[in-house]
This record gives C-alpha cells, sequence and structure tokens, in this order.
C-alpha cells in the first residue's frame, strides 16, 4: 500500500512507470493525485498497474466555472472520468468547490441538472467554498478576480513566531471577492449532494450499466425508482449510442464516423439526453452508463 505524494501524476507515468507496475504483478494498492482530463485508457492503465485510489483535480461540474478556475476541461469530460472510474473500480475521492468569482446562480442549476443524471457515479468527498492557496492563479492574480482583503489564515498565529512574516509563509488565506453569491445560493446543491452521498452509503448504489454486442445495447437503469428500467436499443440507435461511450464525442463527428445524417444523430441525442441517458454539452455529448469491461465493445 502506498500514498504518492506527488501534487499530480506525471503523465510520462502512463509510458514508463506503471506499465512496469502493471508487469511486475504485484498486490499493489497506490493512490495518486490525477489531472481529470484522463481517458479510459489512462484509467485501464492505473487499474492494472495497482492504483486503486485516486484524487482527480475535478472541483466543478460547471464549464463555466472550471473556466475560471482555468482548468483546461469541461464538465462533461469530469464526468467521463467518473464514468471510468467505476468501471475500473477505482476510488475517486473529489471535491466540488464554489464561491468563484463571476460565477452565477444559472451555474449551480446547471450542476444540479447533471448530479440529478448521474447518482450511478461516485459523489464527491467533500464540498465547500473556494480555499484561496498560495501559486493558485486567483492568489497570484487576485485583483483580476476582484479578490481583496488577501491575508493569512488566523490560526498561523498560533504556530509561528511574531517575527515570521506570514505573507510570506503562509499557504493558506482568508479573502473577500466582490459580487459574491450570498451563502444560500448553495444550499439546494448541498442538499443534492448530501442525499448523493447518502444513497451510495445506503448499500444499494444506483445504477446506469451497459452491455453491447453489434448491433444491440442493453442498459439497465436503477437510478430513480420511478422511471428504472431496462432499454434495449437495436441496430441505428445502438450505434449512435456507442458512438459518444468512449468519451466525449462531436455530433458531427459521430455523424460522419456513422454515415449517418446529422440530423438523425442529433434528434437520437436528444431523446437520450431527456431520458438522462447521455449528457450534452453544447455539440458534444456523452453516453452516461458504465460500461461491464468484460463485455461492452465498440458498436
Amino acid at each position: 500500500r502506498a500514498e504518492c505524494v506527488d501534487n499530480i501524476l506525471n503523465m510520462e507515468f502512463f509510458q514508463s512507470v506503471l506499465p512496469r507496475m502493471r508487469d511486475l504483478r504485484c498486490d499493489w494498492n497506490v493512490f495518486f493525485e490525477v489531472k481529470s482530463n484522463l481517458t479510459r485508457e489512462h484509467v485501464r492503465l492505473l487499474a492494472g498497474a495497482g492504483v486503486k485510489r485516486i484524487q482527480p483535480g475535478i472541483e466543478s461540474l460547471s464549464s463555466s466555472i472550471l473556466r475560471t478556475m482555468r482548468k483546461g476541461v469541461r464538465a462533461i469530460q469530469n464526468v467521463n472520468l467518473l464514468r471510468w472510474c467505476r468501471a475500473y473500480n477505482i476510488d475517486a475521492s473529489w471535491n466540488l468547490l464554489w464561491g468563484f468569482p463571476g460565477e452565477s446562480i444559472q451555474d449551480y442549476r446547471d450542476q444540479l441538472a447533471v448530479i440529478s443524471a448521474i447518482p450511478h457515479l461516485q459523489p464527491p468527498a467533500s464540498q465547500g467554498r473556494l480555499w484561496l492557496e498560495r501559486f493558485s492563479p486567483m492568489f497570484l492574480e487576485s485583483h483580476r478576480y476582484g479578490i481583496r482583503e488577501v491575508n493569512p489564515e488566523p490560526s498561523y498565529k498560533a504556530v509561528y513566531p511574531n517575527d515570521v512574516d506570514l505573507t510570506r509563509s503562509a499557504y493558506f488565506f482568508n479573502y473577500v471577492v466582490d459580487g459574491a453569491l450570498p451563502p444560500e445560493s448553495f444550499s439546494s446543491i448541498v442538499e443534492s449532494l448530501d442525499a448523493w452521498r447518502a444513497r451510495w452509503k445506503s448499500g444499494s448504489r444506483p445504477l446506469l450499466s451497459c452491455m453491447s454486442v453489434p448491433g444491440l445495447v442493453r442498459l439497465v437503469d436503477s437510478r430513480d425508482a420511478s422511471r428504472s428500467g431496462v432499454y434495449e436499443l437495436e441496430a441505428e440507435l445502438a450505434s449512435i449510442y456507442m458512438a459518444f461511450f468512449e468519451k466525449p464525442t462531436g455530433l458531427s463527428e459521430a455523424a460522419r464516423t456513422l454515415g449517418l445524417p446529422g440530423e438523425r444523430v442529433e434528434e437520437a441525442v436528444e431523446v437520450f439526453a431527456e431520458q438522462g441517458l447521455m449528457m450534452r454539452e453544447g455539440n458534444a455529448a456523452l453516453a452516461l452508463a458504465v460500461g461491464d469491461t468484460s463485455y461492452v465493445s465498440a458498436v
């Protein structure tokens, strides 16, 4: 069992360290912090190398807020990582943060819609207001973000002598954000996250599972008791669903790959999204079902 203390897993390890760990076939139980833009192949290799626990930098299910954080990923990519972690049985300990400069009520309404569709994926371990940390973009460019009154977190005074300059030594800071949303703005999302975690701790976790063979996709849905059941997609619909299974994919790209009219693909994606079987973000979409990695294959 090993806890790796790298702040972020070096991507070069996917060509060097992790294949070697996999090939040794040892009984590893390894933890890494990782970026959230990992693909299915990355997650498969992590699992094969004995990485059973990760802390991905997801931190939001709103692409607007992720842009503010300069994460370089979209919400749909974060959801895809959670899908593959569930498929390969990797524990993903992530956080959902709020209190960002320029965020809006709509950002949290959008996240509530995403959360309602993914109770079968691992919920965040915690949630709360953004911490301001040294070296972060919002610390280094605080004036740009409307962050002011930046002061070392008060508890440092109980640890360091009075002659230590805490403005140079501290890592965590208190601050004020101009135009921040009031605390009650986050009550709905807190309730939703608490309910999500409660279901995962109940011993009967929700499912949206997928098994496929060429020309047929079978989805089993137990996310919502009022509409749980089985979907069987055949022929064209099966192909459309699986075109968005591996990763977030553009609708036009999927149409070209399938040789289908763009309107037909968009029509099917809209229906899948309304049923909560897909997530759509702009011109991209993602299948939300989790595949049994022993059975799922391209259709």
